[in-house]
């Protein structure tokens, strides 16, 4: 029997077969081949120039057989075995040691011939340093990527120790806290929105998810509100530089249908990447794209007030074509009971003005020219319709967006080493607010941004231990506003009329990721900024990981930051809530920074606990007109610290049952200045716990959700009661396509406030059937 080898290891297994190995090519990896043969064949290396001793069989009595030589005793017998024991022994650990040192020698040489492996490597998995030096993931959350660059290095997809997935790409593990929210998470918690997925992920504290919840009532991500993160989808920015809560982007009207993963990139080297005003993070909605296998799938759902959902998608893959479609629509009135003094309490005792109808499409569509490059279309397309929850109002909301982009993916020269991606978008986000306010007057404001956005991504390992990540981007932001008010109040005398402006900003960065030693890594980037406002800024950014031992690893970042105030803060009367502009406001800037640990407790046992703090000066607010104390305007009231702690566990128990944790303790405190609102609506703590069962297609989760409550007013005099929820979602199979799915919210039937007068309801039920085929 033969098998050829293409490699001098052809020795190392020849040891352990008693196959004839045949050696097609000279061995290239420093003559390891000869060495094992001078290890294991050459008589030098023996304990004696002949054969060893070997140990006499018993006899079937017990007995040993009579000896050749002379004056044979039993314990000559047992001696001559003891010694033939030992010199075996001593023979195979010499042998054994001989062994590791050649196989690091081996592994050395392979490492320094083909750290990064080639299109050619990959055919002979047998050669791949990669494969030879193959580790576990390590971090808070295994992450596996499902759709790695075209030619990636790893064909399964698989991560290594120094790698994972970010931006959906593979790259060095980041000294910032890194998280992915996968399709299978957002069915476990059976979420409907944006704000639904983010619920009870550590870092954020979110409001406005669920039943009565208005964007008002606020979202944040380490305590910085929605503004002051980077929304994006498929690495584009979704927001469109609005910062006025009503342009403010609302997570509620965001659906989850088409939705394949969410990653989270902490700031530091998300500050660098993707703009000098992400204070929080940065939140990447990736996706679908077509299955190997065309595939329709739908669902209906109907609930209690009025709940009803529809989604619907189908995808495939031709030969070079991925390809997936998607449709959800939202819709409930909302009108449960709520207690005497809440906000928007009708006559009836009921929530009124809080109904929502919210509806998406979304493709894509991936054409593959070789294993080398790729072009892709994608286009998103949303529209809300929904009642306003504040102040008693019967205010409406109308809000249509349109996001469309083309990303051309290609990997540069004859490796693996290097990935350009350039991206082109567009954004058109319309909305329109209008309604009588406590009394019979009226207001009307229109607001038509256009956003137009390019990008050019280069990531480049340089060498085994150094990656840098550079490009530029330009956004090119125009708004259009109309506004009317009809109100005598003199806060709203004279809003109105029509405002036409734009606001470009293009950036060049550079992230380089250098490892210092193994298991030591060092992070630095650089933003320059050109904006036509506010000038030419540089941000800088800093961060280390060092993997202690493979269970832990120890990282840390820093980044200048700067947020910018939007056109409408600059040159927009706000006629819907009296707010005049100020085009002479400055900037927000300061630092963000934080440190934390990814544990590994076990390979089913993963955690990771962050401690992040912000301080930033001239933080954009509302104040009292100089001028006229009467009128309020937007201005910078002064210096805004945050420190938090975030912690995560996911325990994978048993193939069939999972369970995880996360807490997230915020506290903001105004350095200088007053507070004027910031302090409201923030709980200082959220956490989640939930439970998962799953086994050949029942599923059953169930969610223990905490708030600690959140300040009143401004004077943080009263604070609004604690409370705890439980949640349930069930996927029950009635056949190989067809499953009854059943959630359940709320399922102690207990009414609280989510934010000071704005309350939930008790128990809510939504009941559907869903299918796949």
């Amino acid at each position: 029997m033969e098998a050829p080898l293409d490699n001098g290891c052809c020795d190392l297994l020849a040891i352990y077969s008693r196959t004839r190995i045949v050696v097609k090519e000279p061995d290239s990896f420093g003559g390891c081949g000869q060495l094992f043969r001078n290890v294991l064949l050459c008589k030098s290396h023996r304990p004696n120039k002949t054969k060893p001793l070997r140990a006499k069989s018993l006899s079937p009595g017990g007995v040993y057989p009579q000896s050749r030589g002379k004056g044979h005793n039993l314990r000559g017998h047992i001696r001559k075995v003891l010694i033939s024991m030992s010199v075996r022994i001593r023979t195979k650990i010499g042998t054994y040691a001989l062994f590791v040192l050649a196989g690091f020698q081996l592994v050395g040489g392979l490492a320094s011939a083909q750290i990064i492996p080639t299109r050619d490597s990959l055919a002979k998995p047998s050669q791949a340093a990669r494969d030879l030096l193959a580790a576990p993931t390590v971090g808070p959350i295994a992450q596996v990527p499902s759709t790695p660059q075209p030619d990636a290095a790893d064909p399964d997809g698989a991560t290594t120790l120094d790698e994972t997935l970010v931006e959906g790409r593979l790259a060095p593990r980041r000294s910032t806290p890194v998280f992915t929210i996968t399709r299978e998470d957002i069915q476990k918690k059976a979420a409907v929105n944006l704000a639904d997925a983010l619920r009870g992920v550590p870092g954020f504290a979110i409001n406005d998810a669920g039943r009565g919840a208005d964007f008002h009532n606020g979202s944040y991500y380490r305590g910085a509100t929605v503004n002051q993160s980077a929304l994006l989808i498929n690495g584009r920015q979704i927001k469109t530089g609005l910062n006025s809560n009503h342009g403010a982007t609302d997570y509620n009207s965001i659906p989850v249908e088409g939705i394949k993963r969410i990653e989270l990139l902490g700031p530091g080297a998300g500050t660098t990447l993707y703009g000098s005003d992400v204070i929080g993070g940065v939140i990447n909605i990736i996706t679908e794209e077509g299955p190997a296998v065309p595939t329709f799938s739908g669902s209906a759902e109907y609930g209690s007030y009025g709940e009803s959902i529809y989604r619907t998608s189908y995808g495939g893959t031709s030969e070079r074509l991925k390809y997936n479609f998607g449709y959800q629509s939202y819709g409930a009135t909302n009108n449960f009971p709520v207690p005497v003094g809440s906000t928007n309490r009708g006559e009836d005792g009921r929530l009124m003005n809080a109904d929502m109808y919210t509806a998406s499409y979304q493709g894509s569509a991936t054409y593959t020219f070789d294993r080398r490059n790729n072009l892709t279309f994608d286009l998103f397309k949303n529209l809300s319709r929904k009642g306003l929850i504040i102040g008693n109002s019967k205010d409406r909301l109308d809000r249509d967006g349109l996001n469309v982009g083309l990303t051309w993916r290609t990997l540069l020269g004859e490796g693996n080493d290097s990935v350009l991606v350039t991206t082109l978008g567009y954004v058109d986000d319309f909305f329109s607010t209008y309604g009588p306010v406590q009394t019979d007057y009226f207001k009307a404001v229109q607001l038509a941004s256009k956003f137009y956005q390019a990008r050019i991504d280069h990531t480049w390992r340089t060498s085994p231990g150094n990656t840098l990540r550079w490009g530029v981007d330009t956004r090119h932001n125009t708004l259009l506003s109309t506004q009317n008010n009809t109100s005598p109040d003199p806060i709203f005398f004279g809003l109105g009329g029509t405002t036409d402006t734009a606001i470009t900003n293009t950036g060049i960065f550079a992230l380089d990721t250098w490892q210092i030693v193994e298991g030591l890594q060092l992070d630095l980037g650089l933003r320059q900024t050109f904006d036509s406002k506010f000038g030419s800024y540089l941000n800088p950014s800093a961060g280390l990981r060092w993997q202690i031992i493979p269970e832990v690893a120890l990282r840390a970042s820093y980044a200048s930051v700067q947020r910018n105030p939007g056109p409408d803060f600059l040159f927009l009367p706000d006629a819907a809530e009296g707010f005049l502009p100020n085009p002479d406001l400055k900037p927000e800037r300061g630092s963000v920074y934080n440190a934390g640990f990814d544990l590994r407790f076990a390979d089913n046992l993963r955690g990771e606990v962050t401690y992040f703090g912000s301080l930033i000066q001239d933080r954009i607010g509302n104040g009292p007109l100089p001028a006229d104390p009467t009128l309020t305007q937007r201005t910078n009231i002064g210096a805004v610290g945050t420190n938090g702690v975030e912690a995560g566990i996911k325990w994978q128990i048993d193939p069939q049952w999972s369970s995880y944790l996360s807490y997230t303790y915020t506290k903001i405190k105004i350095e200088e200045g007053r507070s004027l609102g910031l302090l409201r609506f923030l709980p200082e703590s959220v956490g989640q716990v939930g439970v998962g069962y799953d086994n050949q297609g029942l599923q059953v989760n169930v969610f223990v959700n905490y708030n600690s409550g959140a300040a009143r007013t401004n004077a943080l005099t009263s604070y609004t009661t604690p409370f705890a929820t439980i949640d349930l979602r069930a996927a029950i199979p009635i056949n190989r396509a067809l499953a009854l799915t059943v959630y359940l919210a709320n399922l102690a039937d207990v009414q609280y406030e989510r934010v000071n007068t704005f309350y939930s309801p008790g128990l809510t039920y939504r009941v559907g059937l869903q299918t796949s085929f």
